[in-house]
């Protein structure tokens, strides 16, 4: 197959694909005609986005989302590659509990197989507990095992601790394995501490659930995981960075143990929405997520470690649950899970956002996205082979289209909502190609 008219950062050119790899990039019109030919139409064209940060809920929590309609929402948003959180059930703190997760997503392998299309390549996060520490060595030996997962505080079906024997036992056995570890760093005992609100009336839901997740917990839980990796010496991936803080501590270590000691995840939700969002046409519980929506000084920090430098990847946070779940009155707003689904959405709009705000020409806002979404991925997590446009890599690819507004009635997913519901992105993803295999929209 060839690939006509593809802008890449460099330029318009061609692209030659077989066997599922990219063969050659060349001047358009000098490939030879091919059996199958596919006219990009001058759209823009990066490598397919890697998301290291993805809730497929299964198995144990197929009702939310299972690998099958996982795998559509990711293709549907020119995801081609996901790393699985392990809080399922099991959660992934064993081989067995591994094993199990394998063989839910290998039934999005056969769906595929008998419909004819590919899938999105998939990695898996270890977790563990002070029970299953032990087992942490054998389990991130396994390839398709990204690194290890902690969670300072309780979420979805997860293990929690705080314990510091526990986290730097856990944090050792990465540095040995030469694997990152990914926290979720909300300090568990400073949460529910925020200032009450006595009413509904007083104060948006959004922001009453900003104050019993405050962001001192965040930047606690941070401070915490920066002060025991440098110990351990064992390279720190922190998830859904939320406030001004801890960009700020991050740059500082950065600056003090190298570039490559700490990864900083950004979500869409953190670097475009804030604690006073409205959800157009839902409701406001369709935004609740741990860390919570913050303040407008906190999302304007985002964009500046966005922009500067600071942040390392894009990562959803796909955290779909079921719509009933998360469409209940305002009265019953901490009653309603955090989390929402992101495959979808997360490319568009961070293309529109640096295609707004990253100065020059055209080629330099591509070249930060295709960064952000995919080759610092695979730099990262050690993905030969992804993460760039070029000969002798997979032939995953993401084609980009123009505006389109949201409607989550349209999802993919099994969790027909969002925060971003009824808004507009200026970018949109018009195509995904997995292994030369053309996904349409």
């Amino acid at each position: 197959m060839i690939i006509r008219n593809a802008m890449l950062q460099q330029g318009l050119c061609d692209i030659q694909v077989a066997d599922g790899l990219i063969k050659e990039i060349a001047p358009v019109r000098t490939l030879p005609s091919a059996d199958e030919d596919y006219d990009a139409e001058a759209r823009i064209v990066i490598p397919g986005m890697i998301d290291p940060h993805v809730h497929m809920r299964c198995p144990g929590m197929e009702n939310k989302e299972d690998w099958v309609s996982g795998s559509w929402a990711a293709l549907a948003g020119g995801v081609t590659t996901v790393f699985d959180m392990p809080n399922s059930l099991p959660a992934t703190e064993n081989l067995e509990a591994l094993e199990l997760k394998r063989l839910a997503a290998a039934k999005a392998d056969e769906a595929a197989a008998s419909g004819g299309y590919a899938v999105p390549g998939r990695m898996y996060w270890a977790g563990c507990s002070p029970e299953t520490v032990q087992l942490l060595p054998e389990l991130l030996c396994e390839a398709d095992v990204a690194g290890l997962k902690l969670f300072f505080s309780e979420t979805s079906s997860n293990s929690s601790s705080t314990d510091i024997n526990f986290i730097s036992r856990a944090f050792a056995a990465a540095a040995e394995a030469g694997k990152p570890v990914a926290v979720h760093s909300e300090l568990g005992a400073l949460l529910n501490g925020g200032s009450e609100c006595s009413s509904y009336l007083e104060s948006a839901p959004l922001i009453q659930h900003n104050s019993r997740r405050p962001a001192g917990a965040a930047v606690a839980g941070t401070a915490l995981a920066l002060e025991l990796a440098a110990v351990a010496g064992c390279r720190l991936y922190v998830c859904h960075i939320s406030t001004m803080a801890e960009f700020a501590m991050i740059r500082k270590h950065k600056e003090a143990y190298g570039a490559d000691s700490v990864y900083a995840e950004l979500t869409p939700h953190h670097l475009l929405l804030d604690e006073n969002h409205i959800v157009k046409g839902g409701f406001d519980s369709w935004a609740k997520v741990n860390p919570p929506l913050r303040s407008i000084a906190d999302r304007e920090a985002a964009a500046e470690a966005l922009l500067d430098g600071t942040v390392d990847v894009i990562g959803s946070d796909h955290a779909p649950h079921l719509l009933t779940d998360k469409t209940m009155d305002t009265r019953d707003f901490h009653e309603c899970p955090s989390g929402f689904p992101g495959l979808e959405t997360e490319l568009g709009f961070i293309a529109g956002f640096l295609k707004a705000e990253v100065p020059g020409n055209e080629s330099e806002w591509i070249g930060r996205l295709c960064r952000l979404t995919s080759s610092r991925a695979a730099e990262i997590f050690g993905l030969s082979g992804l993460g760039e446009i070029k000969a002798g890599n997979r032939a995953d690819l993401t084609i980009l289209n123009g505006p389109q507004r949201v409607d989550s009635d349209g999802f993919m997913t099994k969790a027909k909502y969002s925060p971003f519901n009824g808004m507009k992105s200026d970018i949109s993803v018009y195509k995904t190609i997995v292994g030369g295999k053309i996904i349409g929209q």
